[in-house]
């Protein structure tokens, strides 16, 4: 490993780059870093002539940019590594196809057309607003890379302790956002379908992709490359797919130390002894480190503790926030509306102000008690 700057530059670049990335189909090339600037100059525009106008190549190879950039493009193409999810949709639609055939032989349909309907157009909301943020959350990173510690390299080793801190921090955003209710504002729609199933793995977040950075920021400091650090974080949510099944039982040993279906049908569970467990995506070994390990021993039940009972997309993604700004609204001081922001979404046992309708029926039971004892 070594240290070094990085030009903070890069991050303004990242941001431009990403959108305009998108939308071109740049082919991979590979510059040599010994290349003179108008050589880089050249190859770059005969191998991608359609991207070199976008970019100026001479600003970027004099800010070393271009430096060991295997890419699709120079620095466009690179920011395409980290939609491996993207690449995982058809893989996906065949593994729920498969998961239909399986349920259907077996009895139980695994999926009904409503509920799987209501998970897309999360999904739909989720890729969204993932394509608008990418290239500021890259951009973010990039800041930071710029003031890293070490700078590690692709191996397979700094890959795989890449994963580690990855899903260890992701283990803890996990568990704040089923204990801090603005995350679970954001949160809530994924554990608000009644089936298990892995479309609901689909069922993702309209604003979760503008959460999970408030806990990787660490990760680029310590000197991982931000597209490294998307690359692994998409595979590690590419794992957490298959773990949404009712399909698999058991997987033998291998759940003493990786997640597994059944760990993460406990965390979709309502039942008392099931609610908030098993918050960990890849190794469940962070459960058992920090005590929120529970074995699936009875049926689960899924969902909320008070479900919606609705498909509405509208309503699925934004029915917990309209609960805690109507709270906030009633609430007398920032104190208040503190507390009703960071508590544990089961923390409020008695409102803060009492709705009108709160009120109302406090009026008509006290009227009641009067007459009874008169």
């Amino acid at each position: 490993m070594r240290a070094h700057r990085f030009p903070i530059t890069l991050g303004v670049y990242a941001i431009l780059r990403s959108v305009t990335s998108a939308l071109a189909g740049v082919r991979e090339i590979t510059l040599d870093p010994k290349l003179s600037r108008d050589a880089a100059c050249h190859a770059i525009k005969h191998l991608c002539p359609h991207c070199a106008g976008r970019i100026d190549i001479a600003k970027l190879y004099e800010m070393r940019l271009i430096d060991n950039f295997t890419a699709l493009g120079v620095f466009g193409a690179r920011n395409r590594m980290v939609d491996l999810r993207a690449l995982a949709l058809p893989v996906f639609a065949g593994l729920m196809l498969v998961e239909v055939v399986l349920s259907a032989r077996r009895g139980k349909l695994a999926y009904e057309l409503a509920d799987f309907l209501g998970s897309m157009s999360q999904l739909a909301g989720n890729i969204l607003v993932q394509l608008a943020v990418n290239g500021l959350i890259l951009g973010f990173y990039f800041g930071l890379y710029q003031f890293r510690i070490f700078t590690f390299d692709t191996s397979i080793e700094q890959l795989i302790l890449l994963a580690i801190v990855l899903d260890f921090l992701y283990y803890w955003y996990h568990r704040a956002s089923h204990r801090v209710r603005l995350l679970w504002a954001v949160h809530v729609a994924h554990h608000s379908s009644e089936r298990m199933n892995l479309g609901t793995a689909l069922r993702q977040s309209w604003f979760g992709p503008l959460t999970k950075p408030l806990f990787y920021w660490p990760v680029p400091l310590l000197g991982f490359d931000p597209i490294m650090i998307m690359s692994v974080g998409s595979l590690l949510t590419i794992y957490g797919f298959w773990t949404h099944t009712e399909q698999i039982k058991r997987i033998g040993w291998l759940e003493h130390v990786f997640v597994s279906p059944a760990h993460h049908r406990v965390h979709h569970g309502s039942n008392p002894q099931y609610i908030d467990r098993n918050f960990s995506n890849f190794l469940i070994i962070w459960d058992k480190i920090f005590r929120t390990f529970e074995a699936e021993r009875q049926p689960v039940n899924y969902g909320l503790t008070n479900n919606i009972k609705t498909y509405n997309p509208f309503r699925i993604a934004l029915h917990e926030w309209s609960a805690m700004f109507a709270e906030l609204a009633r609430a007398n001081s920032l104190s208040d509306r503190l507390r009703l922001i960071f508590s544990p979404p089961d923390d409020r046992s008695r409102p803060i102000c009492p709705s009108p309708l709160d009120i109302d029926k406090n009026r008509q039971f006290v009227t009641s008690k009067q007459s009874f004892d008169s």
